[in-house]
């Protein structure tokens, strides 16, 4: 059998960089100061003369409180004459990763208060970027989230969180050299799956050629890598494997609403009564969702797909998996 080791990407295929493991890696650099200014100056809409010399990449590691929470590395911290940047990207979000990444911005907040102030007054801003390569947002390809009461009124001006839905950079279009339009390239950029995408895609953007070059080098170099493309690999079959789940479920359930309905309606019939209709419609959506989130849950069992994930999928509890 052929290792796995020995597996390279077909001909002129990158990793992209909406893998957060390549992100990491390049933007991370001190050598790569350039191509984060340019992204940071796009964002913000900003000069680049704003930015030149005045980021900082700090580290990753926020500060661990207890043992729950181990494994605490965020993508990319940046430091911009104080104010926090936190970059942060995905290739899918739920609920899970959503709420994590506001505890990840509430750290990164409170770290600009130094040990022993107690002047909050003069805290600076900080800023969450979000980038998911998933549907996220209902229209734009920006949204912006900021601490607001019921009616609006806004609580403070010093804590924004941003998603930046990349899967729409492909469907919209904006006004030449406006943020929107600025950043959309950006997405292009970090999609491309391909040698000749990535040039085209960087022939757009408004990055110096000095750092198109260093740019494309380590896309391509890490796209060498065969740790990278293992890694690449896995992430990629998994995701796969996850969507297609996902995707069963949200068939079986709604065959189970029909069914659920249809005997709901004869159950209503026979005994000609309401109530026969309500109780037929409910368990019969409850036993065929049940029966077939069981089916979908084993088959991915025999798959060997990560128990979580499976729970994620079907909504099932890991004591309901593990009887199975």
């Amino acid at each position: 059998m052929k290792s796995i080791r020995t597996i390279k990407l077909p001909k002129d295929k990158i990793i992209p960089l909406k893998y957060d493991f390549i992100f990491t890696e390049i933007f991370n650099k001190e050598e790569n100061i350039e191509i984060v200014e340019s992204f940071i100056a796009c964002y913000l809409g900003l000069d680049m003369s704003r930015v030149h010399n005045k980021i900082q990449v700090k580290s990753r590691n926020l500060t661990v409180e207890n043992k729950r929470e181990a494994n605490k590395e965020i993508d990319l911290l940046l430091d911009l004459d104080g104010e926090k940047i936190n970059i942060e990207i995905s290739t899918r979000v739920n609920q899970g990763i959503i709420d994590r990444n506001v505890v990840y911005a509430s750290k990164v907040h409170s770290m600009n208060l130094e040990y022993g102030v107690s002047d909050y007054t003069g805290i600076l801003k900080t800023l969450q970027i979000n980038l998911v390569s998933h549907n996220i947002n209902e229209e734009e390809l920006i949204e912006s989230y900021c601490l607001r009461n019921k009616k609006g009124k806004e609580l403070t001006k010093k804590l924004q969180i941003d998603f930046i839905d990349m899967s729409k950079a492909k469907k919209i279009c904006y006004n030449e050299k406006t943020k929107e339009e600025l950043i959309r390239k950006w997405c292009l950029v970090l999609l491309s799956e391909n040698k000749i995408e990535l040039k085209r895609n960087l022939r757009e953007n408004i990055m110096s050629d000095k750092a198109k070059r260093r740019l494309s080098q380590d896309i391509e170099k890490l796209s060498n890598d065969e740790d990278a493309i293992v890694l690449y690999t896995k992430l990629s079959k998994a995701e796969l494997e996850r969507n297609t789940f996902i995707e069963e479920a949200r068939i079986a359930k709604e065959k189970a609403r029909i069914d659920g309905l249809e005997e709901g309606r004869a159950e209503g019939r026979k005994e000609g009564l309401e109530e026969g209709i309500k109780e037929g419609i409910k368990e019969g959506i409850k036993e065929g969702i049940k029966q077939d989130k069981l089916e979908i849950a084993r088959n991915m069992k025999n798959k060997n797909i990560d128990i979580n994930i499976i729970s994620e999928c079907t909504g099932l509890s890991i004591e309901e998996l593990n009887t199975i």
